[in-house]
């Protein structure tokens, strides 16, 4: 980035002005978005730079992007429009502060039994099934000389 470009950040009726100098990213440009507007729940990013509206501004390649085109135009005041994401349909029972994180499963929790109730059942074999080389291996004590090595016998 040669020089600061000015991002105009408008959400409402209000505008954040933001300098974006050289190390500038998208992190800080959510980070000052959301000091502003502290009641903002989900939102998405757009820029506008000369006969390219509604450019999306969604992570850090988005930005270099955005950054580019405006060199690129000689602009040095780049328009950023701050929508709400809402959806009927997905109601959150809690709420999340910015840069909190969360799994939704507690320690030690597997995932994948929220989606699959039936347990499988655990062979016998499943301990000594990697020894298995090729169809018909035999071994001669069964299933206790399965890991012991064979003595080699010559006649």
């Amino acid at each position: 980035m040669a020089s600061s470009v000015i991002l105009m950040c408008k959400y409402g009726e209000v505008t954040l002005v933001v300098m974006a100098t050289r190390g500038f990213g998208f992190n800080d440009l959510v980070e000052s978005i959301h000091r502003k507007w502290k009641n903002l729940g989900s939102f998405e990013l757009f820029y506008a730079v000369a006969d390219h509206h509604n450019c999306i501004l969604d992570n850090d390649e988005d930005f270099c992007s955005m950054i580019a085109l405006a060199a690129a135009y000689g602009v040095t005041c780049v328009d950023v429009s701050v929508g709400i994401i809402s959806s009927p349909t997905i109601e959150c029972v809690r709420s999340f502060e910015y840069g909190e994180c969360s799994t939704f499963q507690g320690e030690g929790e597997d995932p994948l039994d929220k989606f699959c109730i039936h347990h499988e059942t655990v062979r016998l074999s499943a301990d000594w099934v990697n020894l298995l080389k090729c169809v018909g291996q035999k071994f001669r004590g069964g299933v206790d000389d399965c890991g012991l090595p064979r003595p080699r016998c010559d006649l």
